[in-house]
């Protein structure tokens, strides 16, 4: 698969407050639940090491997409694109993206700063604020995600020729993709468990 009139940013990402709070994870845990299953469950034998290659390489791919980011960094990609897809409280947007709140706000004050981000009084609570995508913002949001849509979509058909499973219509690429695609709704479902699990939890 390619996509067109679209090529990958090598630009060094700038550190921001949210990339560092990944590595030292100041997140308070309401915010940032811990996503390993109970007790390291999990496959077992071959199927284990499959899972951990692919760990890896999802680890990796963070890197790759980190430098795709650019000027913007990975962190801060991950607080503005949680608000354009409709999160527009900052609690809402940690919860979303396991970050603490702390770092969110950090991200969200740069943001704005930079003009990416507005933030307004919540109507009816003004201890509360609203968080939406600038035009701005927008423009370079379309144009980080346009360029790590390239570097993915060409890491799918590295991998599906190394595989063997290329064809000439890429459906194997595309199942990748979706595969991938498919995470995020598993992602919602189990921050959802873990939510349901803090609430049932005595206290």
């Amino acid at each position: 698969m390619t996509v067109a009139g679209t090529t990958p940013r090598t630009t060094t990402p700038r550190a921001t407050a949210a990339d560092t709070a990944d590595t030292a994870d100041t997140a308070d845990t309401a915010a940032a639940p811990p996503c390993a299953a109970p007790g390291g469950s999990g496959p077992t034998g071959e199927d284990r090491k499959v899972a951990v290659d692919a760990v890896r390489s999802l680890a990796r791919t963070a890197r790759v997409l980190e430098r795709a980011a650019g000027d913007l960094g990975l962190g801060q990609y991950r607080v503005l694109s949680a608000i354009a897809a409709g999160e527009d409280r900052a609690a809402r947007v940690a919860e979303r993206i396991w970050l603490g709140r702390p770092a969110v706000s950090a991200a969200v004050d740069a943001l704005c700063r930079d003009g990416l981000l507005d933030r307004t009084e919540a109507a009816g609570d003004q201890r509360a604020t609203v968080l939406a995508v600038t035009p701005a913002g927008r423009e370079v949001l379309d144009r980080v995600e346009g360029d790590m849509v390239a570097v993915v979509a060409d890491l799918c058909d590295r991998s599906s020729r190394a595989a063997g499973g290329a064809d000439r219509t890429g459906r194997s690429a595309a199942r990748t993709l979706a595969a991938l695609a498919a995470l995020g709704p598993a992602i919602d479902d189990l921050i959802a468990e873990r939510r349901a699990e803090r609430r049932a939890a005595p206290r």
